[in-house]
């Protein structure tokens, strides 16, 4: 997925996706909305223009890159109430 004009993802259900980019949204590369439930695997989310994740529901990520994203607040992970389990993520120059 690239160059969305607004988040990348929204998820507000339950998600699963493997082997994805979002690069270059104008928003959040994933927002995983509150009672909301994802599972994100080998994937990445790079260069987007409001930060790389936020999770307010349940989020599992595993062997994900988050990478070169921007944001006031949480410019690479952002957890705001919701429950994360992170595995072999890389967290760089957010």
């Amino acid at each position: 997925i690239e160059h969305s004009s607004r988040n990348g993802i929204l998820n507000q259900k339950d998600l699963t996706m493997a082997t994805t980019s979002v690069v270059a949204s104008d928003g959040r590369g994933l927002v995983n909305a509150s009672g909301a439930i994802a599972s994100v695997e080998a994937s990445s989310f790079v260069d987007n223009a409001s930060g790389g994740v936020v999770n307010e529901g349940t989020l599992t990520l595993v062997n994900t890159t988050i990478a070169e994203n921007d944001g006031d607040d949480g410019a690479g992970f952002l957890n705001t109430g919701g429950t994360a389990s992170l595995n072999n993520v890389t967290l760089v120059t957010n």
